[in-house]
């Protein structure tokens, strides 16, 4: 919501299609081959499937904002 918040919009929407990818694996995938076990494992994969989009684009920050304070005062 944040970063939805300040403009940023594209993670979060990345994010939130990954989700519901990972909910509809677990539908349809594993549903089929672990009955119940595979209901139950539909959630913490999209929990999975939102965090790994939300990680990515945290580290690339990260990564820019180190290389902003290594930088000489004058460049």
């Amino acid at each position: 919501n944040t970063l939805q918040g300040i403009g940023r919009s594209f993670v979060p929407t990345m994010a939130g299609l990954s989700e519901l990818a990972m909910r509809i694996f677990a539908a349809f995938w594993l549903v089929e081959r672990a009955g119940f076990d595979g209901i139950c494992c539909a959630s913490p994969l999209a929990w999975i499937g939102s965090f790994v989009p939300l990680a990515i684009a945290w580290l690339w920050w990260l990564r820019g904002q180190r290389r902003q304070t290594q930088l000489p005062a004058g460049a």
